[in-house]
């Protein structure tokens, strides 16, 4: 039996700060009218994850050095930049960002 557990932070007029924990496989960020900071820099699990839906906010994550980073989703009206030196043996993650009127940037730089 696999048993998976996505967790889901959500930030509604504000901002809001999410530190994952070392082994983080599933995490989903929202954020409406507010920013938010992922330091995902904790050495991920296999298969990590990430989901962020944005609208009128903007998002920035920091992934571990070296990570493989693979980007997918839409952004209507906002940037994207992943700003990343991967390694052949860095972490794979895999990020799903959505957003609306709002920015995503990727660094391995905190």
């Amino acid at each position: 039996m696999v048993l998976f557990v996505v967790r889901t932070d959500v930030a509604i007029l504000g901002g809001r700060r999410v530190k994952l924990p070392v082994g983080w496989t599933k995490q989903r960020v929202v954020s409406v009218l507010g920013g938010a900071e992922i330091d995902a820099g904790a050495t991920p699990g296999e298969g990590a994850t990430l989901r962020i839906v944005s609208v009128l906010a903007g998002a920035k994550v920091v992934v571990p050095e070296g990570a493989n980073v693979s980007l997918g989703g839409i952004a209507i009206l906002g940037g994207r930049k992943v700003d990343v030196s991967p390694r052949a043996d860095g972490p794979q993650i895999r990020i799903v960002a959505h957003s609306l009127l709002g920015g995503l940037r990727v660094t391995d730089r905190p």
